[in-house]
């Protein structure tokens, strides 16, 4: 059995989804968690993460992060 990878997509625009290198979604994972006040991390279900970009505000950008 293989690790899973990740693939990376706002989620205005899922047709432009790109599979990220394991190293670099746990590196993002963790950087999303280390800054509360920047970014709104929730988990969708399993290996499906929506993360949000200055959540309080009107311009908020969200992607998603899932299995590919």
């Amino acid at each position: 059995m293989t690790k899973p990878q990740f693939t990376f997509y706002f989620e205005d625009a899922p047709q432009f989804q790109a599979i990220d290198e394991r190293y670099k979604t746990a590196n993002l994972l963790r950087a999303y968690r280390a800054h509360p006040e920047r970014y709104a991390l929730k988990r969708l279900g399993l290996h499906r993460y929506s993360v949000i970009t200055n959540p309080w505000r009107d311009n908020a950008i969200s992607a998603i992060l899932e299995i590919a």
